[in-house]
């Protein structure tokens, strides 16, 4: 029996604690945080910045083999309050989407240079 990837989807504007990245001391509020297990991913895009911030997000995935694969596009806006990290949203890729996968977050802010963070497998 094959095993079929899965992807799991999940947003919300949970709060969370963490230190600054280098990406926040750049200008970027807005990451792309991996996570990756023998045979899954997971995708978190965080929201954190020293001041309050307003921006349009894409985050665009692909996993699994040429003969079986999946692609995602989830987009959402955020308004990002001084000092208080946020996860904007949570992907999880399962079976062989975990092993093979690619994902670009693009970034909009409101006020700033939009920017785009690539990560893959």
């Amino acid at each position: 029996m094959a095993m079929v990837p899965t992807i799991v989807f999940a947003a919300g504007l949970a709060t969370m604690t963490m230190t600054a990245s280098a990406d926040d001391e750049t200008g970027r509020p807005i990451t792309l945080l991996v996570s990756q297990q023998q045979d899954s991913v997971e995708l978190r895009v965080v929201g954190q910045s020293p001041e309050a911030v307003q921006a349009h997000y894409t985050l665009e995935v692909s996993g699994g083999d040429k003969s079986n694969s999946n692609r995602t596009v989830q987009r959402g806006s955020a308004r990002l309050k001084p000092d208080q990290a946020v996860v904007l949203m949570t992907l999880k890729l399962g079976a062989a989407g975990g092993r093979h996968w690619h994902a670009v977050l693009k970034v909009e802010p409101e006020h700033g240079k939009a920017y785009e963070l690539s990560e893959g497998r």
